[in-house]
């Protein structure tokens, strides 16, 4: 599994109260190049890998996103959202990719803030009928510790 590592703007974001988590739509996007994790702010920032295929522009979103205190250590603060996000390659194969990329698709100020980024360590290639899942739910991604 890989591990979230927080963008640096997004920290400022969080504290501005940029994302409105259960409210705003977040979303997961793919991505084969490491966007730059101290400067990139917003969606265009990243270079997102090419649709179709089974791979929307935009990625996908997440369902019914949570934002709660977890834990007797109350300085714990989750993400979770209520199902798994699956990429299942369609009609031939989704452009390969090692990241993915959380993104609030609401906010206009700035427009579409990161929040997050995935690194699984090595490229995934998904052939036709292959899929991809991520499942946030249980666990949750811990955002502020």
């Amino acid at each position: 599994m890989a591990t979230l590592t927080i963008f640096d703007k997004a920290k400022k974001n969080i504290g501005l109260g940029k994302f409105v988590f259960g409210t705003d739509t977040m979303k997961i996007m793919l991505t084969d190049s490491a966007p730059n994790i101290n400067t990139a702010e917003i969606l265009s920032d990243v270079t997102e890998i090419a649709a179709g295929n089974g791979y929307s522009a935009g990625g996908a979103t997440l369902a019914s996103m949570t934002y709660t205190e977890t834990g007797t250590n109350t300085s714990i603060w989750e993400l979770t959202c209520a199902s798994p996000v699956t990429f299942t390659a369609s009609g031939g194969a989704i452009a390969q990719f090692r990241y993915l990329v959380l993104y609030d698709a609401t906010q206009t100020t700035p427009l579409k803030p990161l929040l997050g980024l995935l690194d699984y360590g090595s490229e995934v290639n998904l052939a036709s009928g292959q899929s991809f899942s991520l499942n946030i739910g249980a666990n949750g991604l811990i955002l502020v510790q």
